[in-house]
């Protein structure tokens, strides 16, 4: 850790439309404030939360009474039309530069809203960090989006690359998508995994070997049609658990009662409440289409669960088939087959268990991201 000379201030964005309510209300608030507060506390950061809330985010948790919090719509007004917001958005940095005067340097958190901290940066003459948790560019292009939407994500995309001091991404198989798209002129865009918080829950072998559990949202992204499909006719044998809520629930529902598939519907659920359910499986089943540097999965990993991952780069990353989870090909998953083998090998359940949370513990701490993040801010004033 770099002994400072004196408090570095750094101006942190929020995502475009995110506020310290909407944390709350999603059940991240604390996990998202955790590694700023450690960097306050044990390195010496002051941090100024620029968010898009109003004065509700001044009354958060006592979040104020360690944070500086600085909410857009206290001092201008929020309109009902989504456009005039956007548009406004692009005066905000005029409105935040008397405000924000005494930062050293700025932090936009996910590439959503970056176009506010180019502007504030030039104006200010800030060194400026934007980080992603995913790449918002190719996920349109995955998603199929209109190809306005898709050519907006690419230019925003690459006038923050060309405009951050330094630019984070969650995985190896981002930065080389950002390389293959723009060439290797931006030598500026640095792999940050995900977080995740270290619990000992011991090996998985004694859990159920009849339970699956997934995370995900019911969209055609997370692929749980071909999860149902591959458990067709087992009703009476195997549990299928998802946690999380979408448009294709009914469908699933139904699709899951045509095929004799015995699938429950766990809702929607906060992160604290998320990290209790894992300890309560063996299996964790990821069987998604795309993926960024996927958090359910990592948490599913440091809780000591056998994961299963559809093959993906962003899942190859993280995951060595049978040395820490296993690999399956979406034109031919063979799930049961796994399963089966898995359930009548001990020896290897504890093997996989036990390397999971090894990896995690090695790739994926809060330590290692607070390292990174204080080695990133440090860079920031030599770029």
């Amino acid at each position: 850790m770099l002994i400072k000379i004196k408090t570095v201030n750094i101006a942190f964005f929020f995502t475009y439309g995110y506020s310290l309510k909407t944390w709350e209300d999603s059940g991240t608030l604390e996990r998202e404030l955790k590694p700023l507060r450690f960097l306050s506390k044990e390195y010496g950061y002051k941090f100024t939360l620029v968010t898009y809330g109003d004065e509700s985010d001044l009354n958060i948790n006592n979040v104020n009474s360690e944070f500086d919090i600085l909410p857009i719509y206290t001092f201008t007004k929020k309109s009902r039309s989504k456009f005039i917001n956007y548009t406004k958005s692009f005066i905000t940095p005029f409105r935040l530069k008397k405000r924000l005067s005494n930062v050293d340097a700025i932090h936009q958190h996910q590439l959503l809203g970056s176009w506010v901290v180019i502007i504030l940066k030039w104006l200010l003459k800030k060194p400026l960090l934007i980080r992603t948790g995913y790449d918002m560019y190719q996920f349109s292009k995955f998603e199929n989006k209109k190809r306005l939407i898709i050519y907006l994500y690419k230019y925003l995309t690459y006038f923050s690359l060309k405009k951050a001091n330094l630019y984070t991404v969650t995985s190896f198989a981002d930065q080389e998508f950002l390389h293959s798209e723009f060439g290797n002129i931006f030598t500026n865009i640095l792999v940050r995994p995900n977080y995740v918080d270290l619990q000992d829950h011991g090996s998985a072998n004694k859990r159920p070997d009849n339970k699956f559990l997934c995370v995900g949202r019911l969209v055609e992204q997370k692929n749980f049609k071909l999860l149902i499909n591959e458990f067709k006719n087992t009703a009476e044998q195997f549990e299928l658990n998802i946690v999380g809520e979408g448009k294709l629930k009914n469908e699933l529902k139904n699709f899951a009662e045509l095929n004799n598939v015995n699938l429950n519907f766990l809702g929607s659920m906060n992160n604290k409440n998320l990290l209790e359910i894992y300890p309560n499986f063996k299996y964790f089943i990821s069987p998604s289409l795309y993926e960024g540097n996927p958090k359910t999965v990592l948490e599913a990993m440091a809780s000591g669960c056998i994961v299963l991952a559809s093959n993906i780069k962003n899942h190859t990353e993280i995951i060595t088939n049978k040395n820490n989870g296993y690999i399956f090909d979406l034109d031919k998953p063979m799930l049961l087959k796994i399963v089966n083998e898995l359930n009548n090998n001990l020896e290897q359940q504890k093997f996989i268990s036990s390397n999971s949370i090894s990896y995690i513990s090695e790739s994926n701490s809060l330590e290692i991201l607070l390292m990174n993040m204080d080695k990133d801010y440090n860079n920031l004033f030599m770029s």
